[in-house]
């Protein structure tokens, strides 16, 4: 194969083509963000690098091509966030100041043992195959097998939050089957939780990316809170001697499964230790018996020794013996399509990700998609809302009693029996603004998140988080400035606030977060969490851009910076695609006051 005629989003032969027939991935699209590899770069002197699958708090994973192989993979990059920084001159990766460099290295070294522990299990068809790992730029690397479909918690969103008790089980026995294999080598998987379970063809499940590497970087900076997954994490996970072991994991399981069955995130540990608002699935609507509700529950204490000690016993308390499993989902049944980009509109990582829509699959009825999981980005303030299960399945109606009539007459005709008038269907019930805005932050694709943003604010015109959520994906995801800038001000006259996605530059390295304007105040807070402000803006002494671009500041022309009364000088660049209109815009919108 010609690796000029190969497309960067899919790795198929586009031939002559600039736009992939197959994705409409247009050659020479540049890379999301600087952070990011560039397409085509050559990896190890073997691997070609496309576009970016995901990004997450700690590595970049990339759609990959074996020049040696001729195969499609994927390619995990190690990179995390508030750590690592990119050379602007070159594809280095190195630690944000010195004082972090301990830290990235002890990280890179947990990564490259993760990496070797889970090749060893390549042989397993439930765990994700690591092909080979390297060091490259200053990082490392981590080859994988390309997995298609997607992940529970993307399936879980598609079909309306919630699934069947017997789905839920068939998918859970292959993660336990992995779980067993793994624990019986004195390993903990310690990141169970719908988005490391992959869903492909043929009913295929897969349990993706051990947390263990992660979970040692976030123990030795201390930064555990944007490493656990609030509802899925034990109470010991939070502890630095916490007593971890296969109970561990059934915890996470058992959880992933909870929010499966029930379309509701479970309350988190620590909260639950206080107050447990954890609620039985049956009582939600879940139609399960007794003795599978009372092995999840248990599964879930919060004393680990009230737990289940190992992945078999919470399998056998959970699935009778001889009991039937299935997994019967349109997602498993059939190959999915691959979520590939718009050409056009580049996703920033720093926002949802709206990849394309897929091939319309074959006509089937759904269930309502009201949102289940809380939206991102900007509107944080939704994680409070409480996520609702689906809504319970109608009673048939009464059978109407029927009484004796007398015989007629002979000669007569038998009138025929009189129909009972059935009852009028209730209407359909109205999504909640809440649960709309929630399902727009968690959207796949850029158009269903602006639909569901406008149907939010038809519900809730005087609310302002769908103002503000459908600005930041016309001005990060569709560059579209001037409604942006319409919808950043509905949400400023609400009361609301107008959230920007930035990179804030500091002494030891650019740090991205969220730039959050509000009629009275200015706020920052990086994407790790771990450094953030707040300010009034009457003690806000400038606001305005840095200086003209030149030959000494060739970025400059699109940065700008807030010095505080207090004499902190913050300078700002942003992340769309026009830095210097969304610079402008911020600006604006912070002198109207």
């Amino acid at each position: 194969m010609d690796l000029l005629e190969l497309c960067m989003g899919c790795m198929a032969n586009r031939g002559q083509e600039e736009v992939c027939p197959r994705c409409r991935y247009r050659e020479g699209t540049p890379a999301e963000t600087p952070i990011h590899l560039p397409p085509r770069t050559e990896l190890h002197g073997q691997y070609l690098i496309g576009r970016v699958l995901g990004h997450g708090g700690f590595g970049i994973t990339y759609i990959g091509w074996d020049k040696h192989l001729q195969r499609r993979l994927a390619v995990k990059e190690y990179f995390p966030s508030g750590v690592a920084m990119r050379s602007r001159s070159g594809n280095e990766v190195s630690a944000y100041s010195t004082h972090l460099q301990k830290d990235f290295d002890y990280g890179l070294e947990r990564y490259l043992e993760e990496a070797r522990m889970v090749a060893r299990f390549a042989h397993h068809p439930n765990i994700l195959s690591v092909l080979s790992f390297f060091r490259d730029n200053g990082t490392a690397y981590i080859v994988m097998e390309y997995l298609e479909g997607r992940t529970l918690e993307a399936h879980l969103d598609r079909v309306g939050g919630r699934i069947s008790v017997e789905e839920a089980i068939g998918i859970a026995v292959p993660v336990m089957d992995a779980l067993a294999e793994v624990h019986a080598e004195g390993i903990l998987h310690r990141d169970v939780s719908p988005d490391n379970i992959h869903l492909g063809p043929n009913r295929q499940v897969k349990l993706l990316d051990f947390g263990a590497a992660r979970m040692a970087l976030g123990e030795r900076s201390r930064n555990l809170s944007v490493i656990l997954k609030e509802g899925y994490t034990p109470g010991e996970q939070y502890r630095a001697k916490g007593p971890q072991g296969p109970w561990t994991d059934v915890y996470a399981l058992a959880a992933t499964l909870y929010r499966a069955m029930t379309g509701v995130l479970p309350p988190g540990a620590l909260d639950r230790v206080t107050e447990d608002e954890l609620k039985p699935p049956r009582s939600l609507g879940v139609e399960m018996s007794e003795r599978q509700e009372a092995a999840l529950l248990k599964a879930m204490a919060l004393d680990p020794s009230a737990r289940f000690e190992t992945i078999r016993q919470f399998r056998e308390a959970l699935i009778p013996a001889g009991g039937a499993i299935t997994a019967s989902s349109p997602l498993l049944d059939a190959p999915p399509a691959i979520s590939l980009p718009e050409p056009a509109a580049p996703v920033t990582t720093r926002f949802p990700e709206f990849p394309p829509p897929d091939p319309a699959p074959p006509a089937k009825k759904g269930i309502p998609a009201w949102a289940w999981s809380a939206a991102s980005g900007a509107v944080v303030l939704l994680v409070l809302f409480a996520l609702r299960p689906g809504p319970p399945r109608p009673a048939p109606p009464p059978v109407p009693a029927v009484s004796a009539q007398p015989a007629a007459p002979p000669g007569e005709k038998t009138p025929p029996p009189a129909q009972p008038a059935l009852p009028e269907p209730a209407p359909p019930a109205q999504p909640r603004y809440e649960d709309l805005v929630a399902k727009a932050g968690s959207a796949q694709q850029a158009a269903e998140a602006v639909e569901l943003a406008r149907a939010a604010i038809e519900a809730g015109p005087d609310r302002w988080e769908a103002y503000d959520l459908l600005a930041q994906v016309q001005l990060y995801n569709n560059g579209d400035f001037g409604e942006a800038a319409v919808n950043y001000r509905k949400s400023l006259d609400r009361g609301g606030f107008a959230t920007f996605h930035v990179e804030l530059d500091r002494e030891d390295g650019r740090r991205s977060g969220r730039l959050r304007l509000a009629r009275d105040s200015i706020a920052y807070v990086d994407s790790m969490g771990t450094y953030n402000f707040t300010a009034r803006m009457e003690d806000v002494k400038e606001f305005r851009a840095t200086h003209a671009a030149g030959p000494w500041f060739p970025g400059a022309a699109s940065e700008f910076h807030a010095l505080l009364g207090n004499g902190e000088d913050y300078t700002f660049c942003g992340l769309s695609k026009d830095k210097s209109k969304e610079r402008d815009l911020i600006l604006q919108l912070a002198g109207e006051r």
